[in-house]
């Protein structure tokens, strides 16, 4: 378990009866029970139908903590998570009479200048492929500047490169400090990224997910890539099936892929990826999302 200090150290000599609640899809068990909803647009929703189901009481203090949950894992309703099954279940949680002005507030309206200029940072190595459609951000490889290593923990900022009307699939490079590269992956809905993060070992869910690849970041880029060219191919995107077909990918791998299908493009992109990840076996690889 991911607990330090005083307290995990009593939760691992207590050895509990662990019980895991989430929507994010994992490889392995994490708990003695684990329960997936992957259909959820947060786990407050699964917990939600699961206190209703067995006929708990439902304050408003914890009304708020569900609502909240939701709230924050569809970025305020925005995100393609949503749907509208959602927000009924989020209009019921509102009925216990909760201040959802509040609530946005301290959730969204609570950002420093500093995490600000990360956003810059972000921004200022965004890149496009395939006419905007895919979008590309993170650490350009090499030593990271003190003012940037902490975009090793914003995801939030995939979310809004998906605010741009282009973009389909973003991915966001972040270097791990002895660790390799963690790639996390955000889509509007209608392509799956979860499979292709499970294709390099990590996991997620179909519109959010990723991986750690213990590997340089020109080697993460040339694992990558191709399967995000795939995953637009397999949709019907021609200039994404014809940058999988070109002799080098993009431009952006440097290995060839001379006239093969995409089926066997995606193999070998898959296999490199794999063979990589055996060959270079990295404390905490896994799913990232």
């Amino acid at each position: 378990m991911g607990i330090h200090g005083p307290i995990g150290r009593w939760i691992r000599t207590a050895q509990p009866y662990v019980v895991s609640i989430d929507h994010h899809h994992v490889r392995a068990p994490f708990g003695d029970l684990d329960i997936v909803v992957g259909e959820a647009a947060a786990t407050g929703e699964i917990l939600y139908r699961f206190f209703k189901a067995v006929g708990a009481e439902i304050t408003p203090r914890l009304a708020e903590a569900l609502y909240s949950s939701i709230l924050f894992d569809t970025w305020g309703f925005r995100l393609p998570n949503t749907n509208n099954e959602t927000v009924r279940l989020a209009s019921e949680l509102l009925a216990y009479g909760i201040d959802h002005r509040r609530i946005c507030a301290d959730l969204f309206e609570a950002d420093t200048l500093p995490k600000i200029d990360l956003l810059r940072l972000a921004l200022g190595s965004l890149a496009q492929r395939l006419r905007g459609k895919a979008g590309l951000a993170g650490d350009s490889g090499g030593p990271v500047p003190r003012d940037r290593r902490a975009l090793r923990r914003c995801r939030w900022i995939l979310d809004h490169l998906l605010g741009i009307r282009e973009v389909q699939i973003c991915v966001m490079f972040r270097e791990q400090e002895n660790r390799g590269i963690k790639a996390t992956f955000r889509s509007k809905g209608r392509h799956d990224v979860g499979t292709l993060a499970e294709n390099l070992g990590g996991g997620g869910r179909s519109t959010a997910s990723g991986v750690l690849l213990p590997m340089n970041m020109g080697d993460a880029m040339d694992c990558v890539l191709p399967l995000v060219y795939g995953v637009l191919a397999r949709a019907g995107d021609p200039e994404a099936l014809r940058r999988l077909e070109e002799t080098s990918v993009g431009g952006d791998a440097g290995w060839s892929l001379p006239g093969q299908p995409l089926a066997a493009a995606q193999t070998k992109a898959r296999e490199r990826a794999v063979t990589t990840v055996r060959r270079k076996p990295a404390r905490g690889a896994g799913r990232v999302s």
